[in-house]
């Protein structure tokens, strides 16, 4: 099985469980990643203090983030670096979005990482071209004739 045919497996058995604890109409939307996110906050706590616990919920719930981003933006799961990203082609440009990064700072970071600002907002606005500027990496100009390892 590859990591994307089991990443959609993992997606499928977290979609399941919150399907019998009581959320019949879980899926790969806005409201149930809003729930995730509140269940992830519940989470957080013990899961900074154990790595196994951590790596567990990451697991389950990236799987599950990545699962909604691809039903609701399209894209691809991709493997890159011994580990999985997920790419979107718009116009002439591809973003590489990391669910299992995002769970876990927001699991370490808290609400700043927030699960359905990041699918609901910053996706769409990303995709469309209108994020505003603070919300990138940004780029850091190269200074001609200045080696890459000076600081001054």
């Amino acid at each position: 099985m590859s990591l994307a045919e089991s990443a959609k497996q993992q997606a499928l058995e977290f979609m399941d469980t919150m399907r019998s604890a009581g959320n019949e109409q879980f899926g790969f939307d806005r409201k149930s990643v809003a729930h995730v996110d509140g269940f992830v906050e519940r989470m957080s706590k013990s899961a900074r203090r154990n790595e196994q616990r951590r790596a567990h919920l990451v697991s389950f719930v990236g799987s599950y983030l990545g699962e909604a981003i691809l039903a609701a933006y399209g894209g691809k799961w991709v493997e890159l670096d011994g580990g999985l990203v997920i790419h979107i082609e718009h116009g002439e440009r591809i973003s590489m979005l990391q669910p299992y990064g995002k769970v876990h700072d927001r699991i370490m970071n808290g609400d700043e990482d927030n699960l359905e600002f990041y699918f609901a907002e910053f996706i769409p606005k990303t995709l469309s071209g209108e994020a505003p500027p603070e919300w990138s990496m940004g780029e850091r100009p190269v200074e001609p004739n200045k080696p890459w390892w000076k600081v001054w």
